[in-house]
């Protein structure tokens, strides 16, 4: 499964979000698309059936360096900084600049 450590490229099967998630196959490979068209990610199928997805810049659209930064709470628990907004599925994702 996915580590949450800064990194900026991770791999995962449909199956491995499907059940995390709660998605069918097809809203996976609908979101997928979907956040590709907004500049978020890059991803590639792998042989296993895997996709290795890498976040990018959303004001770019060009991977992000690594090591990724993770983001900051601030006092409050909230993302500290200015967030960008995306709607995919019609839930808000912040990423701060």
């Amino acid at each position: 499964m996915m580590e949450r450590k800064g990194k900026v490229s991770f791999t995962l099967s449909n199956r491995e979000i499907a059940a995390k998630m709660n998605m069918s196959d097809r809203s996976i490979r609908s979101g997928r698309t979907q956040v590709k068209e907004f500049g978020l990610i890059t991803f590639v199928r792998e042989p296993d059936g895997r996709y290795t997805y890498t976040m990018c810049d959303p004001d770019t659209g060009s991977p992000l360096e690594q090591p990724f930064r993770p983001l900051r709470r601030g006092p409050s628990g909230g993302n500290s900084g200015t967030p960008v907004a995306a709607k995919v599925r019609g839930l808000p994702l912040d990423f701060n600049k």
